[in-house]
């Protein structure tokens, strides 16, 4: 007992929380969170807190033993059943297939592709109907002919993580399972020691192998920008930070009390604002501005040069670079 957990019971009591931890009968084991490194108590310090009115969602809360997360402390985990009101279905909206229209680059493809649309278009006969129905049918004929000569588009996700997930699985499998025999025995030293040394093994390995796919992809990227391939320099781009999100930012109201989010309303707002900003009446006097010394107009300056001025001009610059 300290102040901060005083101050933590305070402040469930004052806004109605309930700390879950100790409601559930359980073995000590389950419910203590961090030893400490000197006296090597056990110590409940992780909380999970929910509302009063809540508590009849919470099915169990527990210490995991057998999850390893790189740090002292013990993962607390809740288990829910949520209650919630009943979901209306939206209505279906409709999903357009993408084709791999980027083998028909390929002479192979394009041929097949292009002999399988002209038998299915010749198959079909002359179109004698409705112009409507005839591109409804050349539709349809292009798409069942771009899936089963190109097939849909793959989405091949480009991370680090996803093209070395065999080797780390591997690594976090022999780590998670040194983990658990430590902690079947907590008190023998070989299986701690082996433990810590299979987790420096996974992080050293797992930090070189990121290290290794952002430096390939560097250079993929610099290739890209050297031989002004732009395109795949914007993909390799996108790949690395991500696809733009266009966003707007909400504004509010002249009368700040109402958030504008849609696009059309945003403009209207900022020409209201800047027509109030920049058609401010003039508060000037003018008695004042015309005490104001004048310089006095050039006249010359508004006739338009001469041939003879442009031959000179244009003379002059040819002398200077000679």
């Amino acid at each position: 007992m300290n102040n901060n957990s005083l101050l933590l019971l305070s402040k469930c009591a004052e806004f109605e929380l309930t700390i879950m931890n100790n409601v559930f009968r359980m073995a000590n084991k389950y419910k203590r969170t961090c030893m400490h490194p000197r006296s090597k108590q056990w110590h409940l310090i992780d909380y999970i807190i929910v509302s009063r009115q809540d508590i009849q969602d919470v099915l169990i809360t527990r210490a995991m033993r057998g999850a390893e997360c790189w740090t002292d402390h013990r993962l607390v985990r809740a288990t829910l059943q949520m209650r919630m009101a009943p979901h209306h279905p939206k209505r279906a909206q409709t999903v357009c297939t993408f084709y791999s229209v980027s083998r028909l680059r390929d002479p192979s493809y394009l041929q097949t592709f292009q002999s399988c649309l002209d038998n299915k278009l010749s198959a079909k006969g002359p179109l004698t109907r409705s112009s409507t129905e005839k591109w409804n049918q050349f539709r349809d004929t292009v798409k069942e002919t771009s899936k089963a000569v190109l097939g849909p588009k793959q989405h091949n996700p480009q991370d680090w993580f996803d093209e070395n997930n065999t080797a780390i699985e591997d690594l976090l499998s022999k780590k998670n399972k040194a983990f658990m025999e430590w902690q079947n025995n907590p008190n023998s030293a070989p299986k701690k020691d082996r433990f810590k040394s299979l987790q420096a093994t996974a992080q050293y390995k797992i930090r070189k192998m990121q290290d290794q796919w952002w430096g390939k992809k560097a250079e993929e990227i610099q290739r890209f920008a050297d031989t002004k391939n732009y395109k795949q320099l914007f993909n390799a781009l996108k790949t690395v930070y991500g696809p733009l999100k266009p966003t707007t930012t909400p504004l509010l109201s002249s009368d700040g009390d109402t958030l504008i989010k849609d696009k059309k309303g945003i403009s209207n707002m900022w020409k209201e604002h800047f027509s109030q900003l920049l058609n401010r009446p003039s508060s000037v006097d003018q008695r004042a501005l015309d005490q104001v010394p004048q310089n006095h107009t050039i006249e010359e300056l508004d006739i338009p040069p001469s041939i003879e001025e442009v031959y000179m001009i244009n003379g002059n610059k040819a002398i200077c670079r000679l």
